[in-house]
């Protein structure tokens, strides 16, 4: 039996610049084949912002093909501000690849302290993800 392919990258608070900080979490799904969008979610843990939202982003068994970008600790504002400088959306393949790079560099340019801080001396899968690039394996 094939292993499942599952790869997540998590951005702790610390790396989060300090005047974007709070308590909420904001999830990047990043499909691994191209011709699928990015999926966003926003994670409460308090849930006083966002009470109703429950969440199903950590893969279970039957969901093999999942990887993402978790950003732990951000304010609410800073989670709506990033959503600003997102990229268009275009139906076509080539577009939507560079729609999930954008949104995945945007938000790593927005929310972090040295967005390309060890990127280059990364295993080579892991920085295809956090540039929002297709084709992570396990």
């Amino acid at each position: 039996m094939k292993p499942p392919n599952v790869y997540w990258h998590v951005y702790p608070r610390t790396q989060i610049k300090p005047t974007l900080r709070g308590n909420l979490i904001y999830v990047l799904e990043v499909p691994v084949a191209a011709g699928s969008p990015v999926i966003r979610d926003i994670i409460d843990p308090s849930e006083r912002d966002f009470p109703c939202h429950h969440t199903t982003w950590f893969p279970t068994p039957g969901q093999s093909q999942r990887r993402g970008i978790v950003f732990s600790g951000v304010s609410k504002a800073a989670v709506y501000d990033v959503m600003l400088f997102d990229p268009r959306i275009s139906n076509d393949d080539v577009g939507l690849t560079r729609y999930n790079a954008g949104i995945v560099v945007n938000a790593r340019s927005f929310f972090l302290i040295a967005p390309e801080h060890d990127l280059r001396v990364m295993p080579a899968l892991a920085a295809q993800l956090l540039c929002g690039l297709p084709g992570v394996a396990a």
